[in-house]
């Protein structure tokens, strides 16, 4: 290559990346006018593209708008645009660094949303920056999302420091605010009972009687307890309001109802292993399995037999899974209708397939059991 062959490819290379990063700016200036839109659906879409397609230049354009977006929903799409955007290492610390610059914003808004957004993403770097300022801010909003963060970054060594600010805040804000706390008190566990019970003892210094609080607290971590177990929120009810509740007879109504969600949880498992192993194309194909599936697996040996006798136009995924239900069929007609239709799709995958090789000699004893099988009946 000449010298001027070499500048000339030079120029075209500088030539094509000027117009891909041009592009890409536009790209850019367009989504970013998009999120600024009056209409709440196009801002949802486009928080919802961006996090599909994220793009590190957006960043900064999303925590923007978390601070002054009004809708709930386009401001939960923009908290996950930016989690997608923090799914590599490099681009998780521009969000994480972006973020930690907003807990000292002056906006409310701007500083629950980045700490709401710190939460999900779960970065542990983020909680040197959650203090005493952010944990007991005056705007219910903030605090609320602090103490959700917090409990989630939170170090064994530190857990202690931070009962005791929680604790300080008992008896604050509406019931949704001491559901928040109460919830992050139970996150923190046996940790929490000396702060509980200290605050309980300075309860007549306090314009607020904690004797309601107090029961809300036990009665939600009782509550917390009992759903764990898969109780219902009706039977959880039942169980708090009726204090000679007997619970053996419950016990048992849930055990019984595991170990049926657990059959049913293996009857899909095989259902969709099964599926699987035809190796479908499309969907298509999976829904005609699951069609086959359900005619081999039906209850009524009659019904079995006569979606046996009615199979035609198979294809050759479908052996397989008739040459299962052949071997596993307990009823002799349906098994011996079944291993029918698997010859006569063999047959007819032979007239239209050319002839394989013979195998090796040292090979015929590995044949496979299902055509043994086919071949003595």
């Amino acid at each position: 290559m000449t010298q001027d062959d070499a500048s000339s490819s030079n120029a075209n290379n500088h030539s094509s990346q000027d117009g891909m990063r041009q592009r890409r700016t536009d790209v850019v200036a367009r989504l970013t006018a998009a999120l600024e839109s009056e209409e709440t659906s196009v801002r949802l879409k486009v928080a919802m593209h961006v996090g599909s397609n994220p793009l590190p230049e957006l960043i900064e354009v999303l925590i923007d708008r978390c601070a002054v977006e009004s809708d709930f929903f386009v401001r939960d799409m923009l908290t996950w645009a930016l989690t997608q955007h923090a799914r590599t290492q490099q681009d998780r610390t521009a969000v994480v660094d972006a973020l930690l610059g907003q807990l000292t914003a002056p906006s409310a808004q701007a500083r629950s949303q980045a700490l709401h957004t710190l939460s999900k993403i779960g970065d542990r770097r983020a909680w040197s920056s959650i203090g005493t300022e952010l944990l007991t801010d005056a705007d219910d909003q903030v605090a609320r999302a602090a103490w959700r963060a917090a409990v989630g970054m939170v170090p064994d060594s530190e857990r202690a420091w931070l009962t005791q600010v929680l604790g300080t805040q008992l008896g604050r804000g509406s019931r949704e605010v001491w559901l928040s706390l109460s919830r992050a008190l139970m996150a923190l566990g046996e940790a929490s009972t000396p702060v509980l019970g200290a605050d309980q003892r300075r309860a007549s210094q306090r314009v607020r009687p904690l004797g309601r609080l107090d029961r809300e607290l036990r009665r939600l971590f009782y509550a917390e307890g009992l759903r764990s177990l898969g109780l219902t929120l009706k039977q959880v009810a039942a169980v708090l309001d009726t204090p000679d509740f007997v619970p053996v007879s419950l016990v048992q109504q849930l055990i019984d109802r595991t170990r049926e969600r657990l059959r049913q949880h293996e009857e899909l498992l095989g259902t969709l292993e099964r599926v699987q192993s035809s190796d479908p194309s499309d969907w298509r194909d999976v829904l005609r399995t699951v069609g086959l599936l359900r005619g081999l697996d039906a209850a009524s040996p009659s019904t079995r037999h006569r979606f046996a006798l009615s199979l035609s136009d198979l294809a050759d995924r479908d052996v397989p899974l008739l040459v299962e239900a052949a071997l596993s069929e307990p009823d002799a007609a349906v098994a011996a209708s079944l291993r029918h239709g698997s010859r006569r799709q063999r047959a007819h995958t032979r007239q239209y397939r050319p002839s394989p090789q013979p195998a090796p000699a040292s090979l015929s004893k590995w044949s496979h059991p299902a055509t043994n099988y086919f071949s003595r009946h």
